[in-house]
């Protein structure tokens, strides 16, 4: 889904002066950039681990790779050319447009940004862009970045950018850390060829390469993301907030006519006994417990969740069965009264 924000905006042609409706992008959810050639056959299983830590909305960053819409055969050149502009441009700030054509969510409650490798400069440059149109960015990770120093500062100080993880790998070998100089990335180019050849996942390739204990080391980087804050998903959590007023209103309709069938009382106590007591709680409590299943069906309606209707559903339920402990504990009042 393309995440659509409408406005109105005044246009005046000379023909027509009335307001006309347009469309603009809103960013929603996680983009997650892989290193050179962005195909890496980690990516894939590394957004499963962020969504299995909860970052749902989470997708993968197709832009800017050199290996877009060349043949297969060519795939690892266009990779090379990936690793050489990392070093040589796209780690300085750059003041021109870098925009999001897919992977985003209307309905996701954050727009974060992730990039491993030369990926953490997509995000890095994407974050920068968006951030100077106006756009909020919640979170900007950089893993194992050869980012500038001088562009790092900006993105940290951008009052549009809430939050920039840094998540450095040099305790795993890499001789890359966010903020390196120049000199310092290319003396450790062959370091860094000889971690990509060996294959081991050591240094610089520690989430890239597959290997043995692969599976744990992607889903320790997304817990890691998710204690950072990077949001869980909306729409579980709607989930469990209506279904557990559902559920109380429920109970406070059993309680009550539980109440009212357990405590004797006589024609006197209509008024000032334990009848109007137990009514009072119940109907304060329901009150409050509405309410607060209003609000939140309101904003499922707004943004239009795809589980809406789930949750007018279990909000009715809930309705439904305080009424029913109301009208039953009302009943057996005017039985014991008759």
């Amino acid at each position: 889904m393309q995440p659509v924000k409408t406005v109105n905006v005044q246009l005046t042609p000379i023909e027509d002066r009335n307001p006309v409706k347009i469309y603009l992008l809103r960013p929603r959810g996680t983009l997650y950039w892989g290193g050179a050639g962005l195909d890496g056959p980690y990516v894939q299983p590394q957004l499963a681990a962020f969504r299995k830590a909860g970052m749902a909305y989470c997708f993968a960053g197709l832009t800017n790779s050199a290996t877009a819409d060349i043949p297969e055969a060519l795939k690892p050149a266009g990779t090379i050319l990936d690793a050489i502009r990392s070093g040589m441009s796209i780690r300085y700030r750059d003041d021109g447009e870098w925009t999001i054509t897919s992977g985003m969510a209307a309905e996701a409650p954050q727009f974060n940004l992730i990039g491993y490798s030369y990926g953490s400069l997509l995000a890095a440059q994407t974050a920068w862009s968006y951030a100077r149109a106006g756009h909020v960015i919640d979170h900007l990770v950089l893993v194992g970045s050869p980012i500038d120093k001088d562009f790092l500062t900006d993105l940290q100080q951008h009052k549009s950018i809430r939050k920039v993880v840094i998540v450095d790998l040099t305790r795993f070998g890499d001789p890359i850390y966010a903020g390196m100089p120049w000199t310092d990335l290319v003396a450790c180019a062959p370091l860094l060829a000889r971690q990509m050849v060996a294959g081991r996942g050591d240094g610089h390739f520690y989430y890239a390469h597959v290997v043995g204990d692969s599976q744990q080391r992607w889903a320790a980087l997304a817990q890691r993301l998710a204690s950072e804050g990077i949001a869980m998903s909306v729409k579980p959590l709607l989930l469990r907030c209506v279904d557990l007023v559902a559920a109380l209103l429920a109970l406070d309709g059993i309680i009550y006519a539980a109440a009212i069938l357990l405590t004797p009382f006589q024609r006197a106590d209509m008024y000032t006994g334990a009848p109007v007591v137990y009514l009072a709680t119940a109907l304060l409590v329901a009150a409050l417990l509405l309410l607060l299943g209003l609000a939140m069906l309101l904003i499922a309606w707004v943004r239009r969740h795809t589980y809406r209707r789930r949750l007018t559903a279990s909000y009715i339920g809930g309705a439904t069965v305080f009424a029913l402990g109301l009208a039953l504990g009302h009943g057996w009042i005017a039985f014991r009264l008759s």
